[in-house]
């Protein structure tokens, strides 16, 4: 193989994983299951068993609020910009993840 089509192979294989890193937003660097990211506001109110999510990171995102001792709420896609609002009875806020 030449120098130059090295260099080439090189250069391509570099703006590849450029173009990647680039497509990744929090939305898509959200592992299903784990801790939602800091783009997704939390409001909890755990007198009144109320939790407010809110997505702010720029794109869709799929999240559930669990609950300790108490039955988690279902998965939720929210577009950029909507919220919800979860109630609960039993148990208290544990956290909110991404599915």
């Amino acid at each position: 193989m030449s120098t130059a089509a090295l260099v080439t192979g090189v250069a391509a294989v570099q703006a590849n994983a450029t173009a990647a890193r680039e497509r990744i937003t929090p939305a898509s660097a959200a592992v299903a299951g784990g801790t939602a990211p800091a783009c997704v506001g939390r409001e909890v109110h755990e007198n009144i068993k109320v939790a407010r999510v809110a997505n702010g990171c720029g794109g869709t995102m799929r999240v559930r609020i669990t609950i300790d001792n108490g039955p988690d709420d279902s998965c939720h896609s929210l577009k950029n910009g909507q919220a919800l609002t979860f109630r609960w009875n039993l148990g208290s806020y544990d956290r909110t993840v991404t599915c």
